[in-house]
């Protein structure tokens, strides 16, 4: 008995038809889209079985064998029908010119609003030059360990991790409403794959080869490998409440079951309106708005507000002063230094006293000054507080 092992894809195909297709070659799969206004093309993401050495999960009968190569029965699908399929595993990458154009239509045909909020333990600080990035207003509410970070905007949802993860802003609890399309995700790694995810909109189909085909083992198989999910369990230790809680939750519809899953995550209720589009992020009590700015001034403001992270109590003379009594004692490092800015201040002077620059004169005699305040000031300031507390 083979070992099987699910493998993903992604087709752009007529649900319907896709569906057709692989019962006609006798597949085991699930397939994940969701819906939309017209009976075109969607996004369809599928799971089929393969074993160690790649050959696909095909019914005979009520039992499961090893077909051909899942490589060439999935490429073949996809040019009989028509229509683009990625296979990241397989190294699959198939666009047909004949539906590029349909493609981008569709594409701009897409519309409506979008509301996007990203809970992350990501700083404050990294929150202007990625507004800046997704030319998009970022609305942040401060929780003190996690910031949740707000946007919504026309078409499709953008805002804070558009661009990937990285380990400061894991874990990411993102929440989605597209259109009426809503959506919760966890992510806890930074892969493009959320470890939880779940769509009240998405539908999801399981197919066991053709309509009279299969039987108690095959079911049994696609039960293990499609139906079983953690994400319940995901979602509720990210909230810190009983799996059962939340999976009660899950299983409401969208409308209930977002606001109740918002308050189990321990979000504000205004979080809630602000997915269903009722409110705007800046009108949330307490939040902090970054507009999408030029560069140069979202780098000035990331800058101010790190180094206002750096020292939350605003005392900065503090650091100064541990600092220059830590560099006090380290008379090698003061030494090296004070090097540094004598040849600086020689070659900056040896230049004026050439070319008569009296700028670089001027300049060149402060760094010879304070070459030697470098090399001998703390000591002398050392002795001088002796002196006085000896006096």
């Amino acid at each position: 008995m083979s070992d099987w092992a699910v493998t993903e894809l992604v087709f752009h195909a007529v649900p319907a038809a896709l569906e057709a297709a692989l019962r006609h070659a006798r597949l085991v799969a699930r397939l994940d889209y969701l819906p939309t206004g017209h009976n075109g093309d969607v996004l369809v993401t599928v799971g089929v079985l393969v074993d160690s050495q790649g050959r696909i999960a095909q019914v005979d009968g009520d039992r499961l064998v090893a077909g051909p190569l899942g490589k060439d029965v999935v490429q073949a699908i996809a040019t009989e029908l028509g229509v683009s399929l990625w296979a990241p595993s397989w190294d699959v990458d198939i666009q047909p010119s004949t539906t590029a154009s349909e493609r981008a239509a569709r594409s701009v045909e897409a519309g409506g609003s979008s509301a996007l909020v990203v809970v992350t333990p990501a700083p404050m600080s990294a929150m202007p030059m990625y507004a800046t990035a997704v030319c998009r207003d970022l609305s942040v509410l401060d929780l003190g360990d996690r910031r949740v970070v707000m946007s919504q905007g026309d078409g499709h949802a953008v805002g804070f991790g558009y661009f990937g993860w990285d380990e400061d802003s894991l874990p990411a609890l993102v929440l989605i409403n597209e259109s009426g399309e809503r959506t919760v995700a966890l992510h806890t790694e930074a892969t493009s794959l959320p470890e939880a995810a779940h769509s009240w909109d998405l539908v999801t189909r399981c197919l066991t080869g053709a309509p009279d085909a299969g039987g108690p083992a095959v079911d049994r198989l696609v039960q293990r490998h499609f139906l079983a999910s953690d994400d319940a369990q995901a979602f509720a230790d990210y909230a810190g409440v009983e799996t059962s809680v939340m999976t009660e939750a899950i299983r409401r519809p969208a409308e209930e079951a977002l606001p109740e899953m918002i308050a189990l995550f321990g979000l504000p209720e205004e979080v809630a309106r602000v997915i269903d589009g009722e409110i705007a992020p800046p009108e949330v009590p307490g939040v902090v708005t970054f507009q999408h700015r030029s560069l140069r001034s979202a780098i000035a403001d990331s800058a101010k507000l790190y180094v206002g992270e750096q020292f939350a109590d605003r005392d900065v003379s503090s650091y100064w002063t541990r600092f220059e009594e830590s560099f006090a004692r380290h008379r090698r490092l003061r030494s090296v230094l004070a090097a540094g800015e004598a040849i600086l201040g020689a070659t900056l002077v040896g230049s004026a006293a050439r070319s008569g620059g009296k700028v670089r004169a001027v300049c060149g005699a402060l760094f010879l000054a304070d070459s030697l305040t470098t090399a001998f000031g703390p000591e002398i300031l050392q002795r001088l507080r002796e002196s006085r507390q000896s006096g």
